[in-house]
C-alpha cells in the first residue's frame, strides 16, 4: 500500500496550544509506524501562541511545505488595528474561519504535492475549519480519501459565536458538507463523536474517537513527589470565554486556609510546552476550571497531561463534562460543581486534610491508551483500511444476480480482488458475494417507493466506491435515487428502444437517470445513439459488451441424426416464442427429422400458457423439447447440439445468445434489429423481420439446408469478431479501469 499521507494544518510549530500538539505528535509518531507524513502550513501565521520547542518533535524525515498567503493583518503593527481587522471585519466577511484567507494558495500548493509525490490521503483537524475545506475541494478534485479531524463542537458548541443567523446557517452547511465527504471523521471525545453522529445519523460509522493524550518522552525525570512547604494547586493554560474563576476564588478566600499556594501559568507569562509540564510537576494538586456549559464533548487536552503526571486533580467542572466524567472512573482527583461554592469548598479542603496527613495518593492507573504513540497506532489503523479500500474497489451492483451475464462479471471482478455488494430481486449464492435480497411486489408503485428507501439504506451503510444499476429500469433509476456517485449505468435493449412506450414519470426517471450518470456502458452503437436522443451526454457512455468466456464457448458439434433448432432465448413476449412456434410447425410439416428445443427459462408464465396451447394446436409435443436453465459450462452443449440458433427478439441492445452462437461459430437466424448492422460481414447470418413468421420460415430452411462444410469458414470468421470486440476478459477489463478512472 501507499503509506503517504498529507497533514494540512495551519496550525503547525513554530505556533503553540493544544491543537498544535495533538498534529505534532501524530506527525512524530507516523513514521515509527509505517506511514510517511508530508506537512502544507503557513510560513507565518496569525497567531499569538508561539511554541519553538515543538520543532524538535518533527523528525527530519518529514517534508514541511511553509507558504506565503496575504494575511492584512501583518500589514499593521498597532495592535487596535489588527484587533479591528480580527474582531469586526473578518467575523463579517470571513467564513468560517480567518483561516479562509490562505485557502486558495494551500489549495494550489496541496494539489501538486499530491500529483508529485502520490499521496494516498490527507489530513485535517480544527479548527481551523478552513483546513477541512481545503481538504475537500481536494477530495472533489482528485477522489484522495480524506480523514477529518474535530477537536471541538463547531456551530453545535456553546461558545460558538456568528456575526449574524446567515452567517450562522451557511456555516451549518459547511459543517454537514464537510462531515458528509470526509471518509473518516475523527474526535477526541465520545461525547463529541456522539454530537457530530447526530448531525449525520445516516452515517454512523464514519466517526471514530480518538482521544488526546500524552507524550512519554516528555515526562521524562519529570515526577517530583517531594512536599512543598504550602499545598502548591497549579492550574495550566488561560481563563476564558464563560470558564471563571470566581466560584473557586471565594471557596479560596472563605476557606482561609494558611498554607496553601495558588499559580496559574500561562496566563500572563507564557511558557513553552515543556517548561509548562516542568512547573505543573512542582504542584500537589493540579487544577482544572471549566465552564458551567461544557458537556459530555469536553475532555480538554490538559486532563491527559494532568494524568501523566500523577498527581491528585481538583476539578472545577460540571458532572456531565467528558473530563469529569474520566476523573471519577479512573478516581484521580475530585470533582466539583462550578457554580457551588460550598462543595468547592468541601472537596478542596479534604484535598488540603490529605495533604497536611501526607496522605495525597491515587491509584495507580494503568494510562497506555492514552500514550501518544497507542493513539497514533489508531490512527493508522484508520489510515490503513481507508488506503487498502482505496485499491480493493467496493463495488455496489444492482440488478438480477442470476442473470449469467452479472454472475460471470462478478466472479471476474472477485478474482480482481473488488469487494462486491449485490442487490437483487432474485436470490443466488456467488462465492465472495454479498447479496441484499429486495422482496418482489405485486403492488408496483408501492413496491418501487419501498425498495428506494431499502436500497438507499443497503447503499449508505455499504460506502461503496462505485454504485452500479445492471439494467435501466429500475436498477439504473434505483442507483440515480440512491443519491450515491458516482453511480454508472448499463442499457440492455428495451429499456431504451422502448422508451415511447413508458409513462410519463417512468420517462422522466430513465431521462434524469441516464443524464446524471457518472458513466453509461452500451452493448452496441445503435442502443447509445438511442440514449443519446433520451438524454445520455455522449461523452459519458462507453461500449461494454458483457462479453463471452472463449475458453468455454467454442465449436464442438456434436454428429446428430436430428436436425435441432435451439432458441436460448427466455420464453416471454418479447422473444416471441409463439412467432417461432408457428414457424416451426410449416417447417415440421416438410422434415420429419428437426425438432426444436426451447430454453426453461420462463418470463412470464400466462405467456408460457399461451406457448403450451399453441404447440398442442400444432401436435408438436413430440417435436419441441424444453431443455432446463443450465450454468455457462452446460449451456455450450446446447449450441454443439444445435444445427441452427435462433432469436426472434422483438427488442435487444446486443443479445448475447447471439454473441454465444457466433462464438460456437453456430448457424443463426436473428431478428433484423439495429445492433445486428455492427456484426454483418457478408453473409455472415440470416436476418428475418420482426414477427414476421413466413420470412422466419424460409430463413430457418435456408439455414438448415446450408452444407456444414461450406458453412465452417464463414463460422471462424464470426468468431474471429467475437474475439476481436467482444471477448470477456478484455471488456472487464475495459470496465475494471472505467471503474477506477471514476473513482
Amino acid at each position: 500500500m501507499n503509506k503517504k499521507v498529507l497533514f494540512i494544518s495551519y496550525f503547525f510549530p513554530p505556533l503553540g496550544g493544544a491543537g498544535v500538539i495533538r498534529v505534532t505528535k501524530f506527525v512524530k509518531f507516523l513514521p515509527t509506524l509505517g506511514w510517511d507524513p508530508s506537512v502544507l502550513t503557513p510560513r507565518k501565521g496569525f497567531y499569538p501562541v508561539s511554541d519553538e520547542s515543538l520543532l524538535l518533535d518533527i523528525p527530519s524525515s518529514v517534508q514541511v511545505t511553509r507558504i506565503e498567503y496575504l494575511e492584512p493583518c501583518f500589514w499593521f503593527k498597532n495592535r487596535l488595528w489588527q484587533s479591528f481587522l480580527q474582531y469586526f471585519l473578518y467575523p463579517l466577511f470571513l467564513i468560517p474561519d480567518r483561516q479562509i484567507l490562505w485557502f486558495l494558495p494551500a489549495l494550489w500548493r496541496a494539489y501538486k504535492i499530491i500529483k508529485k509525490e502520490k499521496i494516498s490521503l490527507v489530513f485535517t483537524s480544527s479548527s481551523s475549519y478552513s483546513d477541512h475545506l481545503i481538504a475537500l475541494v481536494l477530495k472533489k478534485l482528485t477522489g484522495i480519501k480524506w480523514v477529518a479531524d474535530f477537536r471541538d463542537e463547531w456551530t453545535e458548541s456553546p461558545y460558538a459565536q456568528f456575526f449574524s443567523p446567515i452567517h450562522r446557517q451557511i456555516t451549518r452547511y459547511l459543517e454537514k458538507v464537510i462531515l458528509n465527504n470526509a471518509d473518516t471523521v475523527i474526535t477526541i471525545s465520545e461525547g463529541l463523536t456522539n454530537s457530530y453522529q447526530r448531525i449525520l445519523n445516516n452515517q454512523k460509522n464514519k466517526f471514530i474517537t480518538i482521544t488526546n493524550g500524552f507524550d512519554k518522552a516528555d515526562f521524562k525525570d519529570l515526577v517530583n513527589n517531594s512536599k512543598n512547604k504550602k499545598m502548591n494547586l497549579i492550574y495550566a493554560g488561560t481563563i476564558y470565554g464563560s470558564r471563571k474563576i470566581g466560584s473557586f476564588s471565594r471557596a479560596i478566600d472563605e476557606l482561609n486556609l494558611k498554607n496553601i499556594k495558588l499559580e496559574f501559568i500561562g496566563s500572563s507569562k507564557r511558557l513553552s510546552y515543556r517548561q509548562s509540564l516542568k512547573k505543573l510537576a512542582s504542584a500537589d494538586v493540579l487544577l482544572l476550571i471549566l465552564s458551567p456549559l461544557d458537556n459530555l464533548s469536553v475532555m480538554t487536552s490538559k486532563i491527559f497531561e494532568y494524568l501523566a503526571l500523577r498527581k491528585p486533580i481538583l476539578a472545577i467542572a460540571p458532572y456531565k463534562s467528558g473530563a469529569a466524567k474520566l476523573i471519577h472512573k479512573l478516581k484521580v482527583g475530585e470533582v466539583a460543581n462550578p457554580e457551588n461554592v460550598e462543595e468547592i469548598k468541601e472537596k478542596l479542603l479534604k484535598l488540603y486534610q490529605s495533604w497536611q496527613k501526607n496522605d495525597l495518593k491515587i491509584p495507580e492507573v494503568n494510562l497506555e491508551k492514552y500514550e501518544r504513540k497507542n493513539l497514533t497506532k489508531d490512527l493508522t489503523k484508520i489510515f490503513d483500511q481507508l488506503v487498502e479500500k482505496t485499491s480493493k474497489v467496493r463495488l455496489c451492483l444492482i440488478g438480477n444476480i442470476q442473470s449469467s451475464q452479472n454472475q460471470s462479471l462478478c466472479q471476474y471482478f472477485v478474482q480482481k480482488g473488488y469487494d462486491i455488494h449485490f442487490i437483487t430481486t432474485k436470490p443466488a449464492k456467488i462465492t465472495g458475494v454479498k447479496t441484499y435480497l429486495l422482496q418482489e411486489s405485486s403492488l408496483a408503485p408501492w413496491y418501487f417507493i419501498k425498495s428506494i428507501y431499502k436500497i438507499r439504506k443497503i447503499i449508505w451503510k455499504i460506502q461503496p466506491d462505485i454504485v452500479h444499476g445492471q439494467d435501466l429500469v429500475f436498477a439504473g433509476i434505483w442507483a440515480y435515487l440512491s443519491g450515491f456517485r458516482p453511480y454508472v449505468v448499463t442499457t440492455w435493449g428495451s429499456d431504451v428502444f422502448k422508451f415511447e412506450e413508458f409513462i410519463a414519470p417512468e420517462k422522466h426517471l430513465i431521462r434524469k437517470t441516464l443524464q446524471k450518470a457518472d458513466l453509461v456502458t452500451c452493448s452496441s452503437l445503435a442502443l447509445s445513439q438511442q440514449a443519446q436522443k433520451i438524454g445520455m451526454p455522449k461523452k459519458h457512455w462507453q461500449l461494454i459488451h458483457f462479453g463471452i468466456d472463449l475458453d468455454i464457448f467454442k465449436n464442438q458439434k456434436f454428429s446428430n441424426q436430428e436436425k435441432i433448432i435451439f432458441c436460448p432465448r427466455a420464453i416471454g413476449s418479447i422473444y416471441n416464442t409463439d412467432i417461432l412456434i408457428s414457424a416451426f410447425y410449416q417447417i415440421s410439416k416438410n422434415d420429419k427429422n428437426v425438432k426444436l428445443a426451447l430454453l426453461e427459462n420462463i418470463v412470464d408464465e400466462n405467456y408460457l400458457l399461451e406457448v403450451e396451447k399453441l404447440i398442442i394446436k400444432y401436435n408438436l409435443v413430440d417435436k419441441v423439447v424444453f431443455w432446463p436453465k443450465v450454468s455457462n459450462e452446460k449451456m455450450i452443449g446446447y449450441y454443439n447440439r444445435a444445427e441452427v440458433v435462433v432469436s426472434l427478439s422483438s427488442s435487444d441492445g446486443c443479445s448475447v445468445s447471439f454473441l454465444e452462437a457466433m462464438a460456437t461459430e453456430s448457424k443463426i437466424v436473428v431478428t433484423d434489429l439495429p445492433y445486428i448492422r455492427e456484426w454483418e460481414n457478408g453473409k455472415n447470418f440470416w436476418t428475418v423481420p420482426v414477427k414476421d413468421v413466413e420470412a422466419t420460415v424460409i430463413a430457418l430452411r435456408a439455414a438448415l439446408k446450408y452444407p456444414t462444410s461450406k458453412w465452417q469458414k464463414i463460422g471462424k470468421l464470426n468468431r474471429q469478431l467475437i474475439k476481436e470486440r467482444a471477448e470477456i476478459k478484455s471488456n472487464f477489463e475495459k470496465l475494471d479501469q472505467l471503474y477506477r478512472g471514476l473513482i
